[in-house]
C-alpha cells in the first residue's frame, strides 16, 4: 500500500515555507497466505460477486477474509 497526502499550508506561519503545500509518503507491505482452496471454493467466491470490484479480487473485510490463512504485517495495509 502506498500512501500520498497533501498538507495545506499553514495559515498561521509566517515564513515563506509556510505558504507551500507539503507532500508526504510512505509504503507498507504486509504477507497474506490464503487457504488451500478448492476449485468449487473459488467458483462459490467468484459467484458472490465479491471479488468483481476489487483490484486483488478479495477483500479481506469481506467474505474474501475466510479464504485467508494469515497475514503477516499491519493487517490494515491488505484492504
Amino acid at each position: 500500500v502506498a500512501l500520498y497526502a497533501f498538507t495545506a499550508p499553514d495559515s498561521n506561519a509566517d515564513s515563506e515555507a509556510s505558504h507551500c503545500y507539503k507532500a508526504c509518503s510512505f509504503v507498507d507491505t504486509a504477507t497474506v497466505t490464503f487457504a488451500e482452496l478448492s476449485p468449487q471454493d473459488i467458483q462459490a467466491y467468484v459467484a458472490s460477486g465479491e471479488p468483481m470490484d476489487k483490484a486483488g479480487s478479495y477483500g479481506i473485510q469481506g467474505i474474501g477474509g475466510q479464504l485467508v490463512r494469515r497475514v503477516e504485517g499491519d493487517s490494515f495495509t491488505v484492504s
